[in-house]
């Protein structure tokens, strides 16, 4: 609750201030929505009783905007310029093919990214700090309500995104001060749940032919997570892969291969201009 109350602030000292402000408390959290009705009468309070998790509470979300442009952010995630809701509707002028926008996302202990007029299409956002653009989202099934959503969230939604024709765009003059160090990370259930989560990407979203990358996805992830130490969680995940597919079979719709050729395209071209220093 601190952190979101430190995001509200942010947004409140804009000089822009946003259209409008909607929070989703999730899994019955009483105590949270009597704060936040407490605090201000500015902000509207979505609720659900059952755990939504990310990927369903940010449905409840978009599809309850008001407005065509919607500026997602984590309760603990806020602007880092004074200026950034002008510059957010500069960059959806200056693309209107953007179905998403990505940002420069700083955690903790991170150095402070420099605003630059730079701009790039790339495959991949994240939710904490984007930009989506209102019709963009209602062409897609939206996101997949799974938790913990590491590893589908995203990229599945992404996949959905390029699919349908639209853009995703990183634009470096749009930063977002994200307030954790992302240790969280490292705990057994999160390593489990993103070899899972990968598995289950690969099964809902991939042209049955790329279904050996998807495998191979799974494996480099098992290998990545031994190297750092967090084998804690890797047999588990392996093991939850078959009933995590049956459980959302229904999601399935695969993207075209062209797709996937567009996205491998650009995770490619990001990673030249990551290595170049661009």
């Amino acid at each position: 609750m601190p952190e979101l109350l430190d995001t509200l602030k942010a947004l409140a000292a804009c000089d822009t201030p946003p259209a409008e402000v909607i929070v989703h408390v999730d899994g019955g959290d009483q105590l949270s929505v009597d704060a936040l009705k407490s605090l201000s009468s500015d902000v509207r309070i979505l609720e659900s009783s059952e755990i939504l998790g990310p990927g369903g509470s940010r449905n409840r979300l978009l599809h309850a905007a008001r407005n065509e442009v919607i500026v997602s952010l984590d309760d603990d995630s806020f602007p880092i310029d004074s200026d950034f809701f002008s510059a957010v509707d500069e960059a959806v002028k200056r693309h209107p093919t953007a179905g998403v926008i990505a940002m420069n996302i700083i955690h903790d202990g991170e150095a402070l990214a420099e605003r630059r007029p730079q701009v790039h299409p790339v495959a991949d956002f994240v939710g904490c700090g984007s930009v989506y653009r209102k019709r963009a989202l209602l062409n897609t099934a939206g996101y997949v309500p799974i938790q913990p959503a590491y590893g589908v969230e995203e990229a599945d939604l992404a996949l959905q995104i390029i699919d349908a024709g639209w853009d995703i765009i990183h634009d470096h003059d749009l930063r977002v001060r994200h307030a954790t160090s992302r240790s969280h990370q490292a705990t057994p259930t999160i390593t489990s749940a993103h070899i899972s989560n990968l598995a289950l990407l690969a099964y809902l979203r991939y042209p049955v032919i790329y279904w050996p990358l998807g495998i191979l996805q799974v494996a480099n992830r098992i290998i990545w997570s031994i190297r750092n130490g967090r084998t804690s969680g890797v047999l588990a995940g392996l093991a939850a892969i078959p009933g995590k597919i049956w459980r959302y079979r229904a999601y399935r719709k695969p993207v075209s291969a062209a797709t996937m050729r567009k996205v491998r395209r650009l995770r490619h071209e990001a990673n030249e201009l990551a290595i170049g220093g661009g």
